[in-house]
């Protein structure tokens, strides 16, 4: 019949966020639907602390999520949870060049691509000019090392004022084990088990304890990315690290003369390649709309939309090189963020890493309120870590 509507096809998405996050979803649901009428997006929003509790059931129901934000997609896959794209790319001959090819890795698994990145976890050091200024100390230099990063930290820690040197996060682990322990020919990462058990490994981890003991205000091992950023933004700390997700809340404080350098490097420099992005669960009866709002969220004006709020560095190449990144602080902010995106290696996730990280946090912890010595506890820490694996 003439004038007839085209019947609407309603699907689900799920993803987590705080709630200025939710207020940009809400706003790429509403562009998408207002250019796609005949698709109906609901959400299903869950707070970071509680959306993985739930992720697991929804894709074992009848009626899970057509469309998913997920991170470490690899286990999804291996369970049979997620949707091959190959035949829809196949059939809309949709070229995924324009993605940082290392984060489109993220969702491949045996030669098949399961998902699209929306961004990139790649880890800068965020400092103070006006710290920096006051100190008279230069700016962090390109390449600069963890020696001297060191240095910089403890010539700008000054208990007295309530200042310190650097807010520190846990995150560093990673990467302080894989520059100590990779050579140039060696891209692959290690375990906890590896940070454990190597010289190059408690090497890292003495040295952390070092860092924050002398320059952290925060004395303990596993401080949230958020308590970090508190400090920066008071003026409590020169240098903050952390990936471009703090950039809203920086942008904020404008009394802050911010800017961003790359990470310092050890035997090798490399950064962390990851991030999360966008699926389709295998269960899903509505595969084809749910396959054209995936591809509109991984598209230059989806992934645009939520670059303009700061939070996060793009994971397609186009949209990293354009205004609505390059102008979010100034251009050299950008080319930092991409500089280290291209240096990134790809976290791996082991099986005992979330129990190691525990491990280490409640003896190292010990040691930072001068309750016992380095060594000793590094000696109970490799006996709790045998003990994971039945004494081996």
């Amino acid at each position: 019949m003439a004038g007839q509507k085209t019947a609407q096809v309603s699907i689900t998405w799920s993803y987590w966020g705080n709630p200025w996050e939710v207020r940009v979803n809400e706003r790429i649901i509403e562009v998408f639907e207002s250019e796609n009428p005949d698709i109906k997006v609901n959400s299903l929003h869950k707070p970071w602390s509680e959306y993985f509790q739930h992720v697991d059931g929804w894709l074992l129901s009848d009626n899970p999520p057509d469309v998913l934000f997920l991170t470490s997609v690899q286990r999804y896959i291996e369970r049979g949870y997620l949707a091959s794209l190959e035949p829809l790319i196949a059939e809309d001959g949709y070229d995924t060049g324009d993605f940082y090819p290392q984060l489109l890795s993220l969702f491949r698994y045996r030669g098949e691509l399961y998902g699209f990145p929306r961004d990139n976890d790649t880890k800068v050091i965020f400092y103070n000019k006006n710290l920096f200024d006051r100190a008279g100390l230069d700016y962090p230099q390109d390449n600069w090392s963890w020696d001297e990063f060191f240095t910089t930290a403890n010539l700008l820690t000054r208990p007295g004022e309530q200042q310190y040197g650097v807010a520190h996060s846990r995150d560093w682990l990673p990467m302080l084990m894989w520059q100590n322990t990779l050579s140039a020919a060696d891209q692959q990462p290690y375990s906890r088990e590896h940070m454990v058990n190597t010289p190059e490994g408690v090497a890292a981890l003495a040295w952390f304890v070092k860092l924050i003991r002398q320059t952290s205000p925060l004395q303990y091992i596993d401080v949230t990315t958020s308590e970090a950023v508190r400090y920066f933004t008071r003026g409590q700390a020169a240098m903050l690290f952390g990936n471009h997700a703090v950039v809203p809340e920086l942008l904020q404080y404008r009394g802050i003369n911010w800017a961003v350098a790359g990470l310092p490097r050890g035997k090798v420099r490399v950064n962390k390649i990851g991030g999360a992005g966008y699926v389709i669960s295998e269960k899903s009866a509505k595969k084809a709309a749910a396959w054209r709002f995936l591809k509109w969220l991984a598209s230059q004006k989806g992934q645009a939309i939520f670059t303009e709020s700061g939070a996060m560095m793009p994971s397609r190449q186009s949209v990293s090189r354009s205004r609505v990144f390059s102008q979010l602080k100034d251009p050299a902010h950008a080319r930092v963020f991409i500089k280290e995106t291209l240096l990134g290696i790809k976290k791996v996730d082991y099986v005992n890493d979330g129990k190691i990280d525990d491990i280490l946090s409640r003896h190292l912890n010990e040691v930072l309120l001068d309750k016992g010595d380095f060594d000793r506890a590094m000696q109970q820490v490799k006996q709790d870590v045998e003990g994971l694996n039945g004494g081996d």
